[in-house]
C-alpha cells in the first residue's frame, strides 16, 4: 500500500475532519427544522453536509494546487466576491445531490421550498464570512490572525521557533539587469516557490523584507520528520524543476542562501492604527546573523548546532561541521553546518 507524503496525509486529515464536522452541522441543522422526523432529518442533513463540503474541498484544491490557481492572484476583492458565487452553486447542487440521495416519500427534486431558500441565504451568509475570514487570513498569515482574535500575545511573551532566513542570491545584479518591474515579477515568482515548500512541510512565513523571507515554525511541526530542513531542500528542488520556466521569463535561473536556527522569540503585538504580532529576540537575530555567515564561510546555507543535533538524516541533505561563528551580543561562538544538497 502506498505510503502518503506529509502533505498529502496532513490534506486527507483535514478533509476527513471538515466531512466529519459538515456532516455533523448538517444532521444537527436539518433536526431543528423537522423534528418530526428525527432520523430521516439526520439523515438527509448529513449527506448534504457532506455533499456540500466536498464539493467546496475540490474547488478549494482546484485553486490552491490545480488548475484553477492563477485566479488566486485575482484582486482581494473580485477573488473574494467569486468564492461566494462559487460557494452558493455548490451549496445548490450538494443540497440537491442530496434530496437524490435521500428522498423524502412524495418530495419531487429541483422544489424551491421555504426551507431551500432559508438554508440558501444562509449558507451565502457563512460563505462570505467564511471567504472573508480566508482571504484575511491569506493576507495576515494563519497564526498571526488567530493571536490577533483571542489576543494570545497583547502581552509580550517568551516562545520557542525555528527560525529560518531565505534571500535570493545576487538579487542586485539581477534587479540592475531586468529593471524594476521585471525584478519584481522574478522576486514574486521566487516567493511564490518559497511559500510553495513552506506550505508543503507546514510552516508559516512571518515577513517578506526585500529579497529575503522569514519563515517559521514551532518545535514540534519544524522538528517532526525534520520539516524545517525538508522545506530547504524542497525549495532547492523546486528551483530546479522550474528552471526552464525561469530562463524563459527572466533569463537567470535564481539560486538562495539562508541560515536556520532554533531558540526563544519574544512575540507580542505592536501598531496602534496597524496591529501585527512581531517576533523578536535571539532566534531571530541568531538566523539573521547565520545568513550573513553564507558569505564569510563561501557556502549557500548555515544550520546551527541548536536545530542539527535535533534532526535525524534527511533524503537529499548533506550537514558537515565548518567551525563555529561569533554571534553579536554574545560572548559564546555558535557552532554551524553547512547544508549540501543532492539532487
Amino acid at each position: 500500500m502506498a505510503r502518503l507524503s506529509p502533505r498529502g496525509a496532513a490534506l486527507a486529515s483535514v478533509i476527513a475532519i471538515v466531512t466529519l464536522i459538515s456532516a455533523l452541522a448538517g444532521a444537527f441543522y436539518s433536526l431543528i427544522f423537522f423534528p418530526e422526523t428525527p432520523f430521516f432529518a439526520i439523515w438527509r442533513g448529513a449527506v448534504t453536509g457532506v455533499s456540500i463540503s466536498l464539493l467546496i474541498t475540490v474547488f478549494e484544491l482546484s485553486l490552491a494546487t490545480g488548475p484553477l490557481r492563477p485566479m488566486r492572484h485575482l484582486p482581494v476583492g473580485v477573488l473574494l466576491l467569486l468564492r461566494t458565487v462559487v460557494y452558493s452553486v455548490l451549496i445548490v447542487v450538494g443540497y440537491e445531490f442530496a434530496r437524490l440521495v435521500a428522498t423524502a416519500p412524495g418530495e419531487a427534486i429541483l422544489n424551491f421550498d421555504r426551507f431551500f431558500w432559508q438554508s440558501l441565504w444562509l449558507s451565502i451568509v457563512v460563505s462570505f464570512a467564511i471567504n472573508t475570514g480566508l482571504e484575511v487570513s491569506r493576507l495576515l498569515g494563519g497564526e498571526v490572525l488567530w493571536g490577533l482574535l483571542i489576543g494570545r500575545y497583547m502581552l509580550p511573551r517568551v516562545e520557542e521557533r525555528i527560525v529560518l532566513f531565505v534571500d535570493m542570491k545576487e538579487s542586485t545584479r539581477h534587479a540592475e539587469r531586468l529593471g524594476d518591474l521585471k525584478f519584481h515579477g522574478l522576486l514574486n515568482a521566487f516567493f511564490n516557490d518559497v511559500s510553495h515548500a513552506v506550505l508543503t512541510t507546514r510552516g508559516s512565513i512571518y515577513k517578506y523584507n526585500g529579497d529575503a523571507v522569514i519563515v517559521l515554525w514551532r518545535p514540534s511541526r519544524g522538528l517532526h520528520r525534520g520539516a524545517a530542513l525538508r522545506c530547504v531542500r524542497e525549495l532547492y528542488r523546486r528551483l530546479q524543476d522550474r528552471a526552464d520556466f525561469y530562463r524563459h521569463a527572466f533569463g537567470i535561473v535564481p539560486g538562495f542562501r539562508g541560515g536556520l536556527h532554533m531558540g526563544p522569540v519574544v512575540v507580542g503585538e505592536i501598531g496602534d492604527q496597524r496591529r501585527e504580532i512581531a517576533y523578536s529576540g535571539d532566534a531571530m537575530n541568531t538566523a539573521a546573523r547565520l545568513e550573513q555567515a553564507t558569505r564569510e564561510r563561501g557556502v549557500d546555507f548555515l544550520v546551527s548546532a541548536a536545530v542539527a543535533e535535533k534532526l535525524g538524516a534527511i533524503e537529499g541533505v548533506t550537514l558537515h561541521s565548518v567551525g563555529d561563528v561569533a554571534v553579536p551580543g554574545k560572548a559564546e561562538t555558535l557552532m554551524l553546518f553547512a547544508m549540501e544538497f543532492r539532487a
